[in-house]
């Protein structure tokens, strides 16, 4: 129980969103030493509020890492993000010009966290005007493959681990036999 702990070993995090009361407790906080406080400059003021989220994420583990721990990966991170969205920019302007009106995204292991995720922000961006499902690539051929028609999109994160990796390749290649529009991201 925190309670127990020494008071230098205790930690509190304060997350909240806009307009949520948490700028007045952080000003009532700030002359804490420990306090860690996000500038304003990365809070989102769109719907999804990714930005914020990853934010407040790196900050928690950066604040429960040794110091120093993420400086190097910081830098190398972003440049390979800026190498993906400019190597990807055709990509997805061909996706969206697909107006498509599903998404199914898949995902073993860790993976399905992502396409849980992935669903979720297409569903708040889209307002709801594309209906997104996720499952994993065996979950999915057993049913709800049957959600697939011909203007369905499928995104599948392909896994590291060789064996299911066969596997969704397999899935893959089975839809795009049938004539569906799939593309795959692999980590």
């Amino acid at each position: 129980m925190i309670s127990k702990l020494p008071f230098e070993q205790r930690a509190a995090f304060i997350a909240g969103q806009a307009k949520s009361g948490t700028t007045l407790l952080i000003a009532l906080l700030d002359s804490h030493p420990e306090l860690l406080v996000l500038p304003e400059e990365t809070h989102d003021v769109s719907f999804a509020m990714t930005s914020s989220f990853t934010c407040m994420m790196y900050a928690t583990l950066v604040a429960f890492s040794k110091p120093g721990a993420f400086d190097a990966r910081v830098g190398a991170i972003a440049q390979s993000m800026r190498r993906v969205i400019q190597d990807s920019h055709h990509v997805a302007q061909e996706l969206a010009r697909g107006q498509y009106e599903r998404v199914v995204y898949l995902g073993s292991g860790p993976f399905q966290g992502l396409a849980r995720e992935a669903t979720l922000k297409l569903g708040e961006l889209t307002n709801g005007a594309v209906v997104t499902c996720f499952d994993s690539p065996l979950g999915f051929r057993h049913g709800p493959k049957t959600f697939i028609t011909e203007r369905t999109l499928v995104v599948a994160f392909v896994s590291n681990d060789a064996l299911t990796r066969k596997y969704d390749q397999d899935l893959l290649d089975e839809l795009r036999g049938a004539g569906r529009r799939t593309d795959a991201a692999t980590a």
